[in-house]
C-alpha cells in the first residue's frame, strides 16, 4: 500500500486560533498525565510482553482523571469540558506511544540476546583454538558439510511449507546445530561460519601456468579480536538504551523552563545570574536541540471524523458599470463610439472555489484550507466525491473505505513571519496532515482495494457465523449468570450487532455501488526473471545493478553519476535554448558588453551572448551531491563556534537538498526499472547502521590508544565521526519503497555484503525472497 501525506495550512480567525490553542494546550496536559498514571498500573508489566495497552483500560483511567484534581498542574479543572474527539485523540496517542516504545524495546531485547549468544560462541572458539590443534582445512571443510547440512534442511521446509518468508535463515539453523553439538572440530567450524556472514571464505589466485587455483583466506586474530569489542560495545549501548525510562510528554506552558531558571539561580551570584537571565531567552531559541514545547497533534483515526465542503460566495455581486456610464455619468447618451474590444479565445473556467473543513466535536469551528498546487487535484478529487456521494440516495451511496483519505492530524508549527509575537496562537500555525492511499486515485487501484476489504469483511462474517452457531448449541444448557454480568453481556451483544450491522452494510455497498469514475493507469507488467538489485556505499552513496535471474548476468550497471545525468539531447537543447533567451540573462551580458567597451575606450563592440552548453546541463542533477557535501562540510566548520556562542540557527538547507536528491534518486531508478521491464526490486536492510558504526569507531579508538588515554580515544572518535558520511540510506529506501509501489514494482528486503567494491556489493545482494533459478549454467559476474 502506498501512503502519501498531504500537509495543508488551515486558516482561522484570531478567536478560533486562541480557542484552539487552548484547548490543544488541554490536550496536551491529558496525555502528560495518562503517561504518568498507567505505568503505576498493576497491569504494566503484562502490558508490556503483550506489546500494548488495550484502550478500554486508558478510557478507564480517563474517567478517573476526568474527576481527579492535580496541585502541579496549577489550574483547576483543566480536563472538564474537553470535546469527546479530544478524548479520543488522547487515548489514541497514548496507545500509539507505548505500542512504539514496547516494540522498540523488544526489539532491542532480541537483538541485545543475538549478540550476546554470538559473543559467547566466538569467546568459547578463541579458548578451543589455544586447546585443539586443528588445522584451518579441517575447519573449512566441515563447514562446507554444515552448509550443505543447513540448505538441505531449508530445502525440506521449502517443500512442506511452500511460502519463503517464514523459513528459518541459515544462521538461526547454524545457532541450533551449535547448541546440539558438542565435538570441538563441529563447534569450531560453526563458530567460523557465524563469524564469516555464514560462508567459507576464499580467494583465488592465478598460476603462471594458466588456469586458477582457489587458496584460503587467512583470517588476522587482531581483526577479529576487533570485532568482538565492538560487539561487546554494542550490547552495552543496548542495555543502555532498554533502560531509558518512559517518556514524559511535553511542556507547553514552560513548566521545565521555569526550574532551569531556578536551579541556574542557585549557582549563579546575584549581579551574575541577571546579567545570565537577559540572554537566556535567546539562547533557548537557538538551542540544537528545542525542548518540546508544543501541544500534541489532534488525532482523527477515520476519514469521518473531517467535513469537507466547497467555499459558497454568499456575497452579492456588485453590478458591473458600462462604458457609457463611465463617460458620461449624467446618464446622457454620448455620441462617441464604443472601442471594439479584441476577441479573445474562450477559456476552460476553473474551478477557484476554497476548500474548507470542520471537525467531527467540535461545533462552529470551519477553517479554509490551502495546499501545493500539486496536491490540489487530490484534495478536490475526494471532495468532488463526497459531495457526489451526499447528493446520492441511501441505498446508491457507496462505501467511505474507497475514499482515498484515511486519517489526519491537526497540528502547530511555528511561524518565521510572526516570530516576535507573545501570545502563542499568533506566532504558530495551524497545519493538517491528511494521510492518503494513492492506489485509490486510479480506477485498477480502486478495484484491488476494493477485494482487499470485500475479503476481509467476508472473512469476518464468516467467523461470526461460526461463532454465533456455537453459542446456540451452548444455549441448550446456560449456566446460572449474575445480574452484574447479565448486564455486561447484554452491553456486548448490542455493541456485536451494532458492528455486525455496520459490517454488513459495508459488504452490500461494495458489491453494489461504484465511486464516480477516477482516471485509468496502466500497470506495469514486468519479466519475472528480471531483477534490480541495489547497494549503499558511502563513497558513492548508491549503485544499481539490472540482472537476469535465470543466467545470472548483469545488464545494466548504473552509479550516481550515470543514473542523474540526463541523455536526452532534445531535452538539453530546449533547456539551452530557454536558457539562452531569458532577459535577466540577455541584460547581464549587454551590461558586461558595456563595461567592456567603457573600460578598454572602444567605439563599437559586438555584444557578448553566453552560450549555454547542452554537456554542461547534462551533468547538472550530479553536482548537486558536491553542493551538498560542500554545505555540510561548512555546517560542520561553524555549527560548533555557533554553539559555544549560543548563536546557532538551525538550517534545513542541508536535509532539504538531501531530501531532493533522494527523490530524484528513487525517480530515476524506478525509470530505469520500467526500461528493462524489472519485476522485482531487492533492497537491502541497513538495520541499525549507526549503532555499529558507532561502535566500531569506539572499538577501533580503544585498539589504537590504552584505556586510560581517553582524551586521544575521543580525539579520535570525533575525527572519524565528522568524516564519516551523513547521508540518510533510510529516507532514500523509504522513496525507492514509495516509488515502486505507485508504479507496480515489489519491492524485498535483502543483504548487502560488508567488503568489496560497489560493483561487487551490487552484485553480490542476496535475498530469500528472489525466484530461485531452474538451471544456472555460469556462476554469478
Amino acid at each position: 500500500m502506498a501512503i502519501k501525506t498531504l500537509r495543508l495550512l488551515l486558516c482561522f480567525d484570531e478567536n478560533t486560533r486562541k480557542q484552539l490553542w487552548d484547548l490543544s494546550v488541554r490536550h496536551t496536559l491529558l496525555i502528560n498525565q495518562l503517561l504518568v498514571e498507567l505505568p503505576k498500573q498493576s497491569k504494566f508489566e503484562s502490558w508490556r510482553k503483550k506489546g500494548s495497552i488495550p484502550r478500554k483500560e486508558i478510557q478507564l483511567q480517563l474517567t478517573h482523571l476526568k474527576n481527579k484534581k492535580f496541585v502541579h498542574l496549577k489550574e483547576e479543572g483543566v480536563f472538564e469540558d474537553i470535546p469527546a474527539r479530544m478524548l479520543t485523540s488522547a487515548v489514541l496517542s497514548v496507545q500509539y506511544m507505548f505500542a512504539s516504545i514496547f516494540a522498540r524495546q523488544r526489539k532491542l531485547h532480541f537483538q541485545c540476546e543475538g549478540k550476546k549468544t554470538w559473543l559467547a560462541i566466538q569467546e568459547y572458539d578463541l579458548d578451543l583454538a589455544q586447546s585443539t590443534d586443528f588445522t584451518p582445512e579441517q575447519i573449512r571443510d566441515r563447514a562446507k558439510q554444515f552448509l550443505e547440512e543447513v540448505e538441505q534442511r531449508r530445502q525440506e521446509l521449502r517443500e512442506e511449507n511452500q511460502a519463503e518468508q517464514d523459513l528459518p535463515s541459515v544462521m538461526s539453523l547454524l545457532f541450533q546445530l551449535f547448541k546440539e553439538t558438542e565435538t570441538p572440530l563441529e563447534q569450531r567450524a560453526i563458530a567460523y561460519l557465524l563469524r564469516n556472514d555464514c560462508k567459507v571464505k576464499v580467494k583465488k589466485k592465478k598460476k603462471k601456468e594458466g588456469g586458477e587455483v582457489e587458496e584460503a583466506e587467512v583470517e588476522d586474530r587482531d581483526a577479529i579480536l576487533l570485532r568482538l569489542s565492538k560487539k561487546r560495545i554494542q550490547i552495552q549501548r543496548f542495555e543502555e538504551q532498554m533502560a531509558v525510562e518512559l517518556p514524559i510528554g511535553r511542556d507547553p506552558l514552560g513548566y521545565r523552563t521555569d526550574q532551569l531558571i531556578q536551579s541556574a539561580a542557585l549557582f549563579y551570584p546575584e549581579g551574575e545570574f541577571e546579567a545570565w537571565q537577559k540572554e537566556f531567552a535567546v539562547r533557548l531559541a537557538n538551542l540544537s536541540s528545542d525542548l518540546e514545547t508544543l501541544p500534541y497533534p489532534v488525532l482523527f483515526g477515520s476519514n469521518t471524523d473531517l467535513y469537507w465542503s466547497f467555499e459558497t460566495n454568499t456575497q452579492p455581486e456588485e453590478p458591473k458599470t458600462s462604458l457609457c456610464e463611465i463617460v458620461n455619468p449624467n446618464g446622457t447618451p454620448s455620441s462617441r463610439r464604443k472601442p471594439k474590444r479584441r476577441r479573445y479565445k474562450k477559456r476552460k473556467k476553473l474551478n477557484t472555489a476554497r476548500i474548507c473543513v470542520r471537525f467531527k466535536g467540535f461545533s462552529g469551528i470551519q477553517g479554509k484550507t490551502y495546499c501545493d498546487r500539486r496536491d490540489l487535484a487530490t484534495l478536490r478529487q475526494w471532495v468532488t466525491d463526497l459531495e457526489e456521494n451526499k447528493r446520492r440516495s441511501k441505498e446508491d451511496k457507496f462505501s467511505l473505505a474507497l475514499l482515498p483519505l484515511r486519517s489526519a492530524c491537526l497540528l502547530w508549527e511555528p511561524d518565521k513571519q510572526h516570530a516576535g509575537e507573545e501570545k502563542p496562537w499568533q506566532s504558530h500555525r495551524l497545519y493538517l496532515h491528511c494521510t492518503i492511499d494513492t492506489r485509490l486515485l486510479t480506477a485498477e487501484g480502486t478495484e484491488q482495494v476494493r477485494q482487499e476489504k470485500l475479503t476481509k469483511v467476508n472473512r469476518y462474517l464468516r467467523q461470526l457465523r461460526i461463532e454465533e452457531q456455537a453459542d446456540e448449541i451452548l444455549s441448550c444448557s446456560p449456566p446460572p449468570i449474575d445480574d452484574e454480568d447479565e448486564e455486561q453481556v447484554v452491553i456486548e451483544n448490542e455493541e456485536n450487532t451494532q458492528i455486525n450491522k455496520k459490517n454488513r452494510t459495508t459488504r452490500d455497498r461494495l458489491i453494489r455501488n461504484s465511486p464516480p469514475p477516477r482516471p485509468s493507469q496502466v500497470a506495469h507488467r514486468g519479466d519475472p526473471d528480471i531483477a534490480m538489485k541495489i547497494a549503499f556505499s558511502r563513497q558513492e552513496i548508491v549503485g544499481t545493478a539490472v540482472m537476469d535471474l535465470q543466467s545470472q548476468q548483469v545488464l545494466e550497471y548504473c552509479t550516481p553519476r550515470e543514473l542523474l545525468s540526463e541523455q536526452r539531447q532534445e531535452v538539453l537543447k530546449q533547456r539551452s535554448a530557454k536558457l539562452h533567451s531569458q532577459p535577466k540573462r540577455q541584460q547581464k551580458a549587454q551590461d558586461k558588453a558595456e563595461a567592456v567597451q567603457q573600460s578598454e575606450g572602444k567605439k563599437s563592440c559586438s555584444p557578448y551572448k553566453p552560450k549555454i552548453n547542452p554537456k554542461q546541463l547534462q551533468l547538472q542533477p550530479y553536482r548537486l551531491i558536491n553542493r551538498w557535501r560542500r554545505l555540510r562540510d561548512q555546517n560542520i566548520r561553524d555549527r560548533q563556534t555557533e554553539q559555544q556562542q549560543g548563536l546557532y540557527r538551525p538550517s534545513k538547507a542541508e536535509a532539504n537538498l538531501s531530501q531532493y536528491l533522494n527523490r530524484l534518486l528513487a525517480r530515476r531508478i524506478i525509470q530505469r526499472c520500467q526500461h528493462w521491464k524489472v519485476s522485482i526490486i531487492v533492497l537491502p536492510e541497513l538495520g541499525d547502521l549507526r549503532e555499529s558504526v558507532e561502535s566500531e569507531i569506539k572499538a577501533k579508538a580503544k585498539q589504537k590508544f590504552c584505556d586510560d588515554n581517553v582524551y586521544r580515544q575521543q580525539q579520535y572518535k570525533k575525527e572519524h565521526r565528522m568524516g564519516f558520511h551523513r547521508w540518510s540510506y533510510k529516507n532514500l529506501s523509504q522513496c525507492i519503497r514509495a516509488c515502486a509501489v505507485e508504479v507496480g514494482i515489489s519491492v524485498v528486503p535483502g543483504r548487502q555484503p560488508r567488503l568489496g567494491t560497489l560493483q561487487e556489493k551490487v552484485i553480490a545482494v542476496s535475498s530469500d525472497r528472489l525466484p530461485r533459478p531452474e538451471s544456472v549454467d555460469s556462476p554469478a559476474a
